[in-house]
């Protein structure tokens, strides 16, 4: 994956930095906000958006009533933070599954929530290493 937008610093849990790198363009986002680059660049699928995309994999998706789409921007702004925010996610899971009338076992959502956050630094850091890649192929070269 050759991301080259990504989210550059977090501040306070509840806002982040997203630099879209090809446009330059900076812009703070705040709590539940999902930034899409005017021109349509790619930004890195955080913790959240990897948590919707394994739970749809199961047939599980938002259907309005649980905030779930909310909530997953939050995780994506939260990024690695999500770790000091886990409980949190797990009782929010929680809440979600009892809307949908879905079984919940607070052990196996840690576990997805944990295989999220993981996924999400692994997505970014891949995105980081390619961009330094091309970056370093790109040295000599004329303009």
């Amino acid at each position: 994956m050759n991301c080259k937008s990504r989210i550059t610093e977090q501040s306070n849990g509840s806002a982040s930095m997203v630099h879209c790198r090809p446009c330059n363009l900076r812009r703070r986002l705040n709590k539940a906000e999902v930034f899409v680059c005017p021109a349509g660049h790619p930004i890195p699928c955080g913790p959240g958006c990897q948590l919707r995309r394994t739970l749809a994999w199961w047939g599980i998706r938002d259907d309005g009533s649980c905030g779930c789409t909310e909530f997953s921007a939050q995780m994506d702004a939260w990024g690695q933070g999500c770790w000091d925010h886990l409980e949190e996610i797990v009782e929010h899971l929680r809440g979600a599954a009892e809307k949908k009338g879905l079984p919940f076992v607070a052990t196996a959502a840690r576990i997805l929530v944990a295989r999220a956050i993981d996924a999400a630094r692994r997505e970014q850091s891949n995105g980081q290493k390619a961009e330094a890649e091309a970056r370093a192929s790109d040295v000599g070269r004329p303009e």
